[in-house]
């Protein structure tokens, strides 16, 4: 019965999206930082992300991919496979964070930054920073994944 309420959903909720956890060969969690250690994707990064980064030094982590993330998670968005994780800043994880999907030949990232704990707003960021032109449906995965972690 639950495969059959999940099949149902999928045919009728096209757009919703559905995830599952990312292993490799041996059954071992698969993480984001692990492709960014290939060269193909690390300029991948590079390209689409690192060199649009804001330059303060505080968003060094988003450059070099160097925050700490989850496992990935293979998502369906639309009928297209993604790889969804979320990334933050060492040591203010509550302040400054990314919500990044790609498909391996491209990266969308919403980045969300709160400078003051003090003014701090769940529903109010100081910045927000979008990475990697994503579409309209890429996009709004990924500000519902914010949202949904703001309600948490």
């Amino acid at each position: 019965m639950k495969y059959l309420s999940a099949l149902l959903l999928a045919l009728f909720l096209p757009n919703l999206a559905v995830s599952a956890p990312v292993t490799n060969s041996k059954g071992e969690e698969v993480f984001l930082f692990d492709w960014h250690k290939q060269p193909a994707f690390k300029k991948l990064w590079h390209e689409q992300v690192g060199k649009h980064a804001p330059k303060a030094p505080m968003h060094n982590w988003v450059r070099k991919m160097a925050g700490p993330m989850p496992p990935l998670e293979s998502v369906k968005i639309g009928g297209k496979t993604y790889y969804y994780t979320t990334m933050c800043q060492p040591h203010n994880c509550g302040g400054n964070n990314m919500y990044i999907l790609t498909d391996k030949q491209h990266i969308a990232a919403y980045h969300v930054v709160y400078k003051n704990d003090d003014s701090f707003s769940a529903d109010n960021p100081d910045q927000i920073y979008i990475y990697g032109k994503p579409t309209e449906a890429e996009l709004n995965f990924l500000k519902a994944e914010w949202r949904k972690e703001q309600n948490n």
